[in-house]
């Protein structure tokens, strides 16, 4: 899971990851990448031409040519649908079956949400998070968007996801936050960024 507050760069980050793993970049010019290969993106907010302006910049950031970024093996979904949905999950699975991606993002969960799995009961959307993961982590690593409260505590953990049952499930995350208040009129964004996993 990758989740923070609200203006964080959570699907910039999330398309840089994207970038690095099929291209083979280390991610921020700093984090190799040790298993390179097809990337499914599952995008479900902000549409085609945002995501593409993002794909263009942060492939010239990795040095990527235009030619080269057109060759990635790289496929982004724009069609949302609820995760309970068949013609969703027959969607995806075809996509595992073609593409046979390293890694899979879905960003992000809310727009994939089921709407009769209440999102604050911990025992609906354990099942719907787990069918999620069965279906994906087989054969690839799969990373979900996801937001913080509104109003959270001054502790940085996972208790700061929005919705129940992310906390519980998610086995390896990265939690963003403003470290201090952003200066949007001087492009000034400084970010507190959390990692931690329970694999050890």
């Amino acid at each position: 899971v990758l989740a923070g507050e609200k203006k964080t760069f959570k699907t910039w980050n999330l398309q840089a990851l994207a970038l690095a793993v099929s291209a083979g970049v280390p991610m921020l010019g700093h984090f190799e990448v040790p298993t390179p290969g097809p990337v499914l993106y599952l995008c479900g907010e902000g549409g085609r031409d945002a995501f593409a302006n993002r794909h263009q910049i942060i492939a010239a950031r990795y040095g990527i040519s235009d030619a080269d970024l057109a060759d990635l093996p790289f496929v982004a979904e724009f069609d949302t649908d609820e995760l309970n949905n068949q013609d969703l999950t027959d969607g995806i699975a075809r996509h595992l079956d073609r593409t046979q991606p390293v890694l899979v993002i879905l960003d992000p969960l809310y727009a994939y949400h089921p709407h009769d799995v209440e999102a604050s009961n911990l025992y609906a959307r354990g099942p719907m998070l787990a069918k999620l993961r069965d279906m994906i982590e087989p054969w690839a690593a799969l990373v979900v968007g996801d937001h913080f409260k509104k109003n959270t505590s001054a502790a940085f953990d996972l208790d700061n996801i929005s919705m129940a049952g992310v906390g519980q499930w998610a086995d390896t995350w990265i939690l963003q936050r403003h470290r201090v208040h952003p200066d949007a009129t001087n492009h000034h964004y400084r970010l507190a960024v959390a990692s931690c996993t329970r694999r050890g």
